[in-house]
């Protein structure tokens, strides 16, 4: 039989490895951006960005330009991620519905050519109103050879929410 004082040894030394365990499984989750990025390689195709509108940035949305100063044809959709920096790191900023679809439509941009989007309180329904901090919006471009042969890349734009 265990005496009261060993139960209260094993029962802190419990409590101190279950505290532990949870500050070490918390990796910076405590700022609600637990999901660090998937993009680590953006703009990465010369002459393809991703611009900001002047004058367009919101707290539920904004209007994104895409440039292609390139000789080739550049497809993309009406999907986009929003992500938060957070000591210097990119956290994709949490949907506030859990089944969020796009549709499956493709916007070209060809030789030369610009795209405008407008997303003015068009990300409210996915991510809700975003709080002041700096973030940045990512598209993905597909670059097609041929049917089945193709390329995809991504580009992004940073933004400031005062």
């Amino acid at each position: 039989m265990m005496s009261s004082n060993q139960i209260v040894r094993i029962t802190i030394c419990i409590l101190l490895f279950a505290v532990f365990i949870a500050a070490a499984s918390c990796d910076n989750k405590s700022n609600n951006y637990g999901t660090a990025t998937i993009y680590d390689t953006v703009n990465n195709v010369e002459g393809l960005t991703l611009d900001i509108k002047e004058n367009t940035v919101s707290e539920s949305g904004l209007t994104i330009i895409i440039k292609n100063e390139t000789q080739d044809e550049y497809t993309f959709g009406s999907s986009y991620c929003v992500e938060k920096q957070i000591d210097g790191k990119w956290y994709e900023v949490p949907h506030i519905i859990e089944n969020a679809g796009w549709n499956a439509v493709g916007y070209s941009v060809g030789e030369n050519g610009i795209r405008e989007m407008e997303l003015e309180k068009r990300w409210e329904w996915l991510y809700g109103k975003l709080s002041p901090g700096n973030y940045r919006i990512i598209k993905d471009c597909i670059y097609s050879r041929s049917p089945g042969d193709y390329d995809e890349y991504y580009i992004a734009a940073n933004f400031t929410l005062e």
